[in-house]
């Protein structure tokens, strides 16, 4: 078998070789003249920068691949070399309006489909958009961290500016903090922190773990505890793919299509999830897996619940989360970017942060007031998930953490 040998110029290896230096030395000057002061010299150095540095990158690239060759004709499309080349200077101004910002969190903005298909005929397609940005804003003596997030299929509805601003406010509250005793308190979880811990929920209502005695929901003597009250009766967890907050997929990924599903009612467990061999071996019919999860809420802020409180915690989210009793849903866990004590209505004290036992379903027992429900921007597990912040009585913390 004859095998083609390729072969490399080294004077134009060298030569890609120093205009990639050049670049970097070019972008590095660049990056301190677009912040000028002036708007009109920055967007000047803004586009004359973008050229030279494009260009640079690219000219990189295409010389490279002009140093290789082999016994064959090897040629080029005009229309697609062109367009690398736009690719390129557009790489470069965006780095380059990036780098005119001090400080920077996590935007992310996505558009994409998703299709399933087997050879029995069945097939899905979905199509979505999204607008994320998380921030997380440490104070420069390191004692203080706040965090933020937005979230939204619609780009224009995603708040930017309250994102950064109560990050900031979080971080400069939450500098040189104290430590207090752990115990059991009055909590205050912001939504983010409630969806860490209910989503939990949806992991262990599966309806095969339950009828077979490894779960949560089983009822004492035999069977689920469908119909019973597991919660407060003003808690109602449902998915549905439609509701304007959630939008998610409306299909699982064995192909089931999704609708609004009830899992808690006022309180009363309605359903666990049936798959498709145990629904059929139950006599059930499939739920499908679901893609989204939403609790509904009250009408108070946080800050009204703040008021209304006379002495507990405020917990603005958590993380590291970990099993201790699945029979329970028994987490530990953190919490992290801002953990404040509260007295009489108002934040007293920065306070550092703690580690706690707690499952969601003690937490839902436990209630005391629902907060207004929001789109999160990223639980620990991700997903389409509205949540409400509330107060609790009882929250169960544990020990003292050094993490900031």
């Amino acid at each position: 078998m004859d095998f083609f040998t390729p072969r490399y110029d080294p004077l134009l290896v060298l030569a890609s070789l120093l205009i990639a230096t050049l670049a970097s030395f070019v972008a590095m000057d660049l990056a301190r003249r677009v912040r000028s002061e002036e708007p009109q010299v920055a967007l000047a150095w803004l586009i004359g920068g973008s050229l030279a540095m494009g260009s640079g990158i690219w000219s990189m690239h295409f010389i490279g691949m002009m140093a290789f060759t082999l016994p064959i004709a090897l040629g080029y499309t005009l229309g697609l070399t062109v367009l690398s080349w736009l690719a390129a200077v557009a790489s470069a101004g965006l780095a380059l309006a990036i780098t005119r910002h001090d400080a920077l969190g996590l935007p992310r903005l996505a558009a994409g489909a998703l299709a399933i298909g087997n050879s029995t005929g069945m097939f899905a397609y979905h199509r979505s958009t999204n607008a994320n940005y998380t921030l997380t804003v440490r104070t420069t003596d390191g004692t203080g961290s706040g965090w933020a997030a937005g979230d939204h299929a619609d780009w224009a509805q995603l708040d930017a500016r309250r994102v950064a601003e109560t990050a900031v406010n979080k971080a400069r509250l939450s500098q040189k903090p104290v430590a207090i005793e752990p115990g059991r308190y009055t909590v205050i979880l912001e939504p983010q922190a409630v969806g860490d811990l209910v989503q939990l929920i949806a992991n262990y209502a599966d309806a095969r773990s339950a009828d077979e005695g490894r779960s949560p929901f089983v009822k004492q003597g035999g069977g689920n505890k469908v119909g019973e009250k597991i919660a407060d009766e003003r808690v109602t967890l449902y998915s549905d793919p439609a509701d304007p907050q959630l939008l998610g997929r409306p299909w699982d990924f064995e192909g089931m299509p999704l609708g609004r599903q009830v899992w808690i009612e006022n309180g009363v467990l309605k359903q666990l999830i049936y798959s498709r061999f145990w629904a059929k071996k139950q006599g059930k019919t499939p739920t499908g897996g679901p893609s989204t999860l939403k609790m509904a809420g009250g009408t108070q802020s946080v800050e009204e619940l703040i008021k209304g409180t006379t002495r507990g915690i405020l917990v603005t989210r958590l993380w590291y989360l970990r099993e201790v009793d699945p029979r329970t849903i028994l987490y530990t866990g953190l919490t992290r970017d801002g953990t404040f004590l509260i007295e009489n209505g108002a934040i007293t004290k920065s306070l550092r942060n703690f580690r706690f036992n707690e499952s969601p379903l003690f937490l839902l027992n436990n209630l005391e007031a629902l907060g207004r429900a929001e789109r999160l921007a990223g639980t620990e597990q991700g997903g389409d998930v509205v949540m409400p912040s509330l107060r609790a009585r009882d929250f169960n913390f544990t020990s003292l953490s050094e993490a900031v």
